[in-house]
């Protein structure tokens, strides 16, 4: 059994998370309080959360940093990279190689699906500019 720190009721060790720093190896919050000492401050400081899960993303995803990304998205004057339009409802994505993860450049929600959509092949890229070309 162990006391929770926060309401002060003994409850079994599986009532708290594992923890490595903690004394026990749990923490000293059952979860119960845990999770809603979290949700407060979650709801206390949105943007913190929104920008620690970009900075992780950008990180694990791409190997960028946020001052990485906002340096790409100055150099491109903060507009898609392919059809030069600003972003309308979220951040310009980040385009890469699938097969060599070498990040190419901040794309608009629609070209880099389109991109996504024709495999990454430049070749497939050439035969639909074809098509849409062709009289018909």
């Amino acid at each position: 059994m162990k006391t929770c720190t926060a309401c002060n009721e003994a409850q079994p060790e599986t009532a708290f998370y594992k923890h490595h720093m903690g004394k026990d190896g749990r923490r000293s919050q059952c979860i119960k309080c845990w999770k809603a000492r979290t949700t407060a401050w979650q709801k206390a400081n949105p943007d913190s959360v929104a920008v620690i899960r970009r900075r992780t993303k950008l990180y694990q995803k791409y190997g960028l940093t946020v001052a990485q990304y906002d340096a790409m998205l100055h150099k491109q004057r903060g507009v898609c990279a392919l059809c030069k339009s600003p972003p309308v409802r979220r951040p310009l994505d980040v385009d890469h190689c699938h097969s060599s993860g070498v990040v190419r450049g901040l794309l608009c929600e629609h070209c880099n699906k389109a991109i996504g959509l024709l495999r990454d092949s430049p070749q497939l890229l050439r035969a639909a500019a074809f098509y849409l070309e062709k009289p018909h």
